[in-house]
């Protein structure tokens, strides 16, 4: 099945109604989802959204990620190590269920405070980061933050390379 099409069959499958859409952008596809689930509940378009990512490992892409030298010779990723050499793939798939904020609910499973989603414009490569523009998509999402709890949780996109965890 083309890859487009899946979000259609598992919406039909479910009997869901709403917005549905593939979106892939590579290393980043499920945190998009995620943002475009959230901003559907924010605009009251739905009370509830679901955000789901699948990965799956073939041989064209994993041959193509070698040739590039993206992959670890370790098989392993050392994020912000000086090992760091590449990262290692793997299959995986996440489903997220986000709803509207429930104020019976005393302790959610966690909670979506802040969300924005850009492309780093111009950089040394395509796939170098622009750490100027990382630094001011984080500085418009931190006043709209809220956080729950005295302990704020820190998600990273860490490649195990000397060009992606600088």
């Amino acid at each position: 099945t083309h890859a487009n099409i899946s979000s259609g069959i598992v919406s039909y499958t479910l009997g869901l109604i709403g917005a549905c859409a593939t979106v892939d952008t590579a290393c980043s596809t499920q945190l998009v989802a995620i943002h475009l689930a959230r901003a559907e509940i924010v605009l009251s378009t739905s009370p509830q959204a679901l955000a789901q990512g699948v990965g799956l490992l073939g041989p064209a892409w994993s041959s193509r990620f070698a040739s590039l030298g993206m992959l670890s010779a370790l098989g392993r990723c050392h994020s912000f190590d000086r090992q760091g050499d590449g990262y290692a793939r793997a299959d995986g798939a996440a489903c997220f269920l986000l709803a509207e904020s429930q104020p019976t609910c005393d302790s959610p499973e966690f909670s979506v405070t802040a969300t924005a989603v850009q492309s780093d414009g111009p950089s040394a490569s395509l796939s170098a980061p622009n750490g100027s523009a990382q630094r001011r998509l984080i500085m418009l999402v931190q006043p709209r933050q809220t956080f729950l709890t005295p302990t704020v949780p820190v998600e990273c996109h860490g490649t195990g390379t000397l060009l992606g965890d600088p």
